[in-house]
């Protein structure tokens, strides 16, 4: 991963999990170690690596790892990657909301969708006076298996207020085939020409289609 990281020219790489020695690997490639993630927009570097642990938030359980500023880092990312006149992708990932369905904890899974819900948020607001910026929002699967009762509400639902199993439930530990949405703003595509514009339905791989056409790739 480091070698192919730094053979692509990826320029910044950003995680809460990253350990001293794995860090060392990425530096001896040519990465510049930012220790704080408030210090990514103004950096020069061309390459960047980064394990931060942001302030917590006091809503969030302790041992979420969204308790991170996840949508500031989103911004500190977006403010660095388009200083680039060729301009930039950038791939953010919620990936213990997977974590929060494996273990089959509704409170784990809601705290990391309400912050990738924020994450979203900051970035829609940092791209709504652009009219060269695409966000995408989708999911690799579901995991799970969750249903909810009709009567289901947030107050329901979320630990501290009235926090009773028989709102939801689940039917598995593991990923489901179950469809997952795919949401686009800010591009003016014409989804006719390409197979996943005539259906509701389309296949995974087919996002990255949609990629390669919003960026004029063949």
């Amino acid at each position: 991963l480091v070698e192919g990281a730094a053979k692509s020219g990826v320029n910044l790489i950003a995680s809460e999990t990253f350990d001293a020695s794995y860090i060392a690997q990425f530096v001896e490639n040519g990465y510049t170690q930012l220790t704080d993630a408030d210090m990514i927009s103004d950096s020069t570097a061309e390459f960047i690596i980064g394990s931060y642990k942001i302030k917590a938030d006091a809503e969030y359980g302790e041992n979420s790892i969204n308790k991170l500023a996840f949508d500031r880092l989103l911004v500190e990312a977006l403010d660095y990657l388009s200083e680039d006149e060729d301009g930039f992708v950038l791939m953010a990932e919620g990936a213990h909301i997977d974590h929060g369905g494996h273990n089959n904890n509704i409170s784990y899974m809601l705290e990391e969708l309400l912050a990738f819900d924020n994450g979203i948020h900051a970035v829609l607001e940092w791209a709504k006076n652009r009219d060269d910026t695409v966000v995408i929002v989708t999911a690799d699967h579901e995991t799970g298996g969750l249903w909810l009762d009709k009567s289901a509400t947030a107050d329901t639902l979320f630990p501290g207020v009235r926090y009773q199993d028989n709102y939801y439930g689940w039917t598995t530990d593991y990923h489901t085939s179950t469809d997952v949405n795919l949401y686009i703003n800010g591009a003016d595509i014409d989804f006719a020409k390409y197979s996943f514009g005539s259906k509701k339905r389309i296949r995974n791989y087919e996002v990255f289609e949609i990629m390669k056409y919003l960026i004029g790739a063949e």
